[in-house]
């Protein structure tokens, strides 16, 4: 069974038939009295990160719940709770630091006490759900996750009822053309944060599973990594270079790419040897997604929210309270002028690569 909140659509499947192939986030699912409950992590303010199960509700409005939220060190307010098929009841709410559903971090999210006191498990209401399109595979006992539009977005006020003692989103506030402009964004796609390092899924072609890809800035062109290529099984093809004593370079020949679901214009790309990469990272990947395929669109990278938010360059505006840096490429790299500044040495300014492919903070000669 899917919901697609996005679309507005409930899917139903056949169980012996369904497979998945997409991007999202695969949870076990524990029965309990037939409620489905999945693990998750919710760091309330002032309390420690705390890993506990979370019943799955959609008929419910709320965020994440747990009896945790009444030891947060930060305001709460008077609330009703029970709203959806539970009987209303008073009670407090407050906002989460964030909340972990495998590899997707929510911050912000509203949250009360879930049960009676003492009570251990939480609630996961549709304020959280609608988030994503929501895959409750039961035969298999798993609850898949796939971003949807709203994922990142900020959460509502928290108000008391009486529209007075509101709690905002813990998240920058964002003007209305900004609210606005973020409606227009082409995909919202998880990304696993490895050793300060950015991965995201891809689909390739009619591989039977997403690729994984290192967001590398300052790749002037994306590849596939020689050993995944032959692993699976991919049409290879050799060119020889008219320059540099006529090497050989190899590339995957007519593939289709989509990230997130949105097509990336490529028709081949270069293979390349990544072992030595993967040795020094530590993890596994099967190719690096650089700016040649980038540049294609406006990218952000939200470190915290774990998310690559691809939007239309010839409608995105942008009016949030950041910096706007002059930007030059070069090979197709990207570079800005800062200034540095060591002890005992002059200040100089310079020009620095942009590189998220490298856990670094400031490199220089």
């Amino acid at each position: 069974m899917t919901i697609d909140y996005d679309a507005g659509l409930l899917t139903l499947a056949d169980p012996d038939k369904f497979e998945y192939h997409g991007i999202g986030e695969i949870l076990p699912i524990e029965f309990r009295k037939k409620w489905p409950y999945v693990s998750g992590i919710i760091k309330v303010p002032g309390v420690a990160a705390t890993t506990a199960l979370f019943v799955v509700d959609c008929t419910s409005g709320d965020g994440a719940n747990h009896q945790l939220i009444r030891r947060s060190t930060e305001p709460l307010v008077s609330t009703q709770a029970g709203v959806g098929l539970g009987q209303a009841s008073q009670s407090v709410a407050g906002r989460l630091e964030y909340f972990q559903l495998g590899k997707f971090v929510i911050r912000g999210a509203p949250s009360v006490p879930f049960g009676e006191e003492g009570e251990t498990t939480g609630q996961i209401g549709s304020a959280i759900l609608k988030r994503f399109k929501v895959i409750f595979n039961y035969s298999k006992s798993q609850l898949i996750l796939e971003p949807g539009k709203m994922y990142g977005q900020p959460f509502p006020d928290i108000t008391n009822g009486q529209n007075s003692a509101a709690i905002p989103d813990a998240t920058p506030s964002k003007g209305e053309k900004e609210t606005a402009s973020a409606r227009n964004t082409l995909t919202i796609v998880p990304i696993e944060i490895y050793q300060k390092l950015p991965f995201v899924s891809v689909r390739v072609s009619d591989m039977p599973r997403p690729l994984d890809f290192l967001i590398d800035t300052a790749f002037s062109e994306s590849v596939m990594g020689t050993e995944s290529a032959e692993r699976l099984g991919l049409k290879l093809s050799e060119e020889i270079s008219p320059v540099g004593g006529g090497a050989k370079t190899t590339y995957v020949d007519q593939i289709a790419m989509t990230l997130g679901g949105q097509p990336v214009a490529v028709n081949r790309l270069r293979v390349l040897g990544l072992s030595g990469s993967v040795e020094v990272i530590g993890r596994t990947f099967d190719g690096v997604l650089g700016s040649d395929l980038l540049s294609q669109f406006v990218v952000e990278i939200d470190h915290d929210a774990r998310v690559l938010k691809i939007y239309d360059p010839t409608s995105f505006r942008y009016y949030g309270a950041g910096e706007d840096l002059p930007m030059i490429l070069k090979d197709g790299v990207p570079y800005i002028t800062a200034r540095i500044k060591l002890p005992g040495i002059v200040e100089v300014r310079k020009e620095y690569r942009l590189d998220t492919g490298t856990a670094d903070a400031i490199n220089d000669e």
